[in-house]
């Protein structure tokens, strides 16, 4: 199983990603949807794989490290696969958009590893989707002020506060389901 995981990862590392100009995080050509669905078939398989793996590998035991380490893998190459996707659509299409646009993703992807990680009580989803939502606003503080358009800062800052209550919010509503027992004290 290692070795097929190895293999197609490292198909879409070493092959795959050379078609996107890593230096500007576009792909390298014009937009079209046909190139972008089979952008999506060829990371789409991998993840899939990846996320199969995952789920196909419930025996606890010497199987556990490699579980987490295939859903890791996984996520990680959605998380790759979004942000290049989403920052050459909007290259193509919304320029102007375009730092903010990824924003937006990586704090969405935030949310849902938060969301994730509070529905299957797993404390790493949890603080990873946190870290994330946290170098968002980083980003969007002292990265994408500098290369939006006003209209798109408006938007990216709407939406990126709505996406940090929304997960705040969420965050605060199920607290109970992930928090420690509270030990009484002893006198």
């Amino acid at each position: 199983m290692w070795a097929a995981i190895i293999a197609i990862v490292g198909k879409v590392i070493f092959f795959d990603l050379q078609s996107w100009g890593l230096h500007d995080w576009v792909y390298g050509r014009d937009y079209s949807l046909r190139d972008a669905t089979m952008r999506l078939l060829d990371f789409g398989v991998v993840i899939a794989f990846l996320a199969a793996a995952y789920s196909l590998s419930q025996i606890k035991g010497r199987l556990e490290s490699a579980r987490a380490t295939v859903g890791a893998a996984s996520l990680g190459m959605l998380f790759i696969y979004l942000t290049l996707e989403v920052n050459t659509f909007l290259a193509a299409y919304y320029p102007g958009l375009q730092a903010g646009g990824v924003s937006l993703v990586w704090a969405a992807f935030g949310l849902s590893l938060i969301l994730s990680g509070i529905h299957v009580d797993a404390k790493p989803l949890r603080y990873v989707g946190l870290t994330l939502l946290a170098l968002v606003s980083m980003k969007v503080f002292f990265i994408d002020l500098s290369s939006l358009d006003q209209f798109w800062r408006i938007i990216a800052f709407v939406g990126l506060g709505v996406l940090l209550i929304a997960g705040s919010f969420l965050y605060l509503r199920y607290r109970e389901k992930f928090s420690l027992p509270a030990h009484p004290r002893r006198s």
